[in-house]
């Protein structure tokens, strides 16, 4: 093997505990270091992938490590790495993955990383990281998938970030970030996954995000935006199969344009201030498994079409103001895949469904509505 690489590995070994590593099989032997445990190379015998993951590594991160000049993939998830991302490591000039997630690292992401001109994959979620997030993070052109999520990051989102348009997979949920939903998100054209859930921002989702015709999934429950929800996303994303967006300060009514997003297999829209009645229009989701819409102040009846969605599983329209009798078609489901379906109970001079426990409601909460109108 090569002596300086070697050197450089087994003194990352030793600054990561190896000699505590859950398994450590022929690290420091005689034997070629591109067969040591988690190690690989390429052709010309330079280690180009490191991958100790769920291993017992402690430690803070070996900055000699970016004397690997062959390394494209390091990963050291399900850890327990301590202390910061080395600024040096974004020098490696053909790093293309790199994953971190699931441990105890601090600081934030260095202003470097705009040096890695290969970068695809960042994973750095479910750390201890904290701060801004740097605004150079939008010239990692070359970046597919971005995971900073369940962190400490806070104040607003960098609207540099709108210019990383090869971005496939974007996860930055469970943070406090603030602020307005940047429109120059939108420019994101090739993202399919974007997770933002619990956060601290505020103010309407721009129109510009409908230029993400290619989502399949979308999470913005208890993020605090709101407003009016453009009814432009309904035939403009009609690839989602997954939108959550509970929890959040969204008014108005339900959009009959939610027809056109026949895809969806799963729709929360629960604990918003959402008023007027259910569209019959939403029959047309028959890929839907998941429906829920609690704790809103929609009205009136439940339609007779949400029976169409043959695969349904769970439905929740309970906490709400609506009256009548649940139809005998989607009681009817319960015969195929629906195993929970709550509403309001029947209470006299007051809203709630008739339903049929268990034939046809699995269970009703009784007493007013939460979210009852004045």
């Amino acid at each position: 093997g090569d002596l300086f690489q070697r050197f450089v590995l087994s003194l990352s070994y030793f600054q990561m505990n190896g000699t505590n590593w859950d398994l450590n099989n022929l690290w420091l032997s005689d034997d070629s270091e591109c067969i040591w445990l988690g190690l690989q190379c390429n052709s010309r015998f330079q280690v180009n992938s490191f991958a100790v993951d769920t291993n017992n590594v402690k430690g803070s991160f070996p900055t000699e490590m970016v004397r690997l000049n062959g390394l494209n993939t390091l990963s050291i998830t399900r850890n327990h790495m301590t202390g910061t991302i080395p600024p040096e490591l974004f020098s490696i000039r053909n790093l293309e993955n790199l994953f971190l997630y699931a441990n105890q690292m601090r600081g934030s992401i260095p202003s470097e990383v705009a040096n890695a001109k290969k970068l695809k994959i960042l994973s750095a979620g479910n750390n201890l990281f904290a701060g801004t997030l740097v605004s150079e993070i939008g010239q990692v052109s070359t970046l597919e998938q971005l995971d900073i999520g369940f962190n400490e990051f806070w104040l607003r989102l960098p609207t540099e970030m709108g210019q990383l348009t090869n971005m496939k997979y974007l996860v930055i949920e469970d943070n406090r970030f603030s602020g307005p939903m940047p429109s120059e998100f939108g420019r994101m054209s090739n993202l399919e996954t974007f997770l933002l859930s619990q956060n601290l921002m505020k103010g309407p989702l721009p129109i510009d995000l409908t230029n993400l015709s290619n989502l399949h999934e979308w999470r913005f429950a208890h993020t605090g935006l709101g407003g009016d929800f453009p009814t432009e996303f309904g035939q403009a994303m009609t690839n989602l199969h997954r939108l959550e967006m509970g929890g959040n300060n969204f008014r108005g009514t339900i959009m009959t344009e939610f027809g056109y997003m026949t895809q969806l297999s799963w729709l929360a829209l629960n604990g918003n201030d959402l008023t007027g009645t259910i569209p019959t229009e939403i029959g047309h989701l028959v890929n839907m498994t998941r429906l829920s819409l609690q704790d809103t102040l929609i009205e009136g009846t439940i339609p007779s079409e949400i029976g169409l969605m043959t695969k349904l599983e769970n439905l929740n329209i309970d906490k709400n103001n609506l009256t009548g009798r649940a139809p005998e078609e989607i009681c009817a489901l319960r015969a195929l895949e629906l195993n929970l379906f709550v509403t309001d109970c029947e209470a006299r001079g007051s809203v709630g469904i008739v339903c049929p426990i268990p034939d046809c409601c699995t269970f009703c909460r009784r007493g007013e509505s939460s979210n009852s109108s004045p």
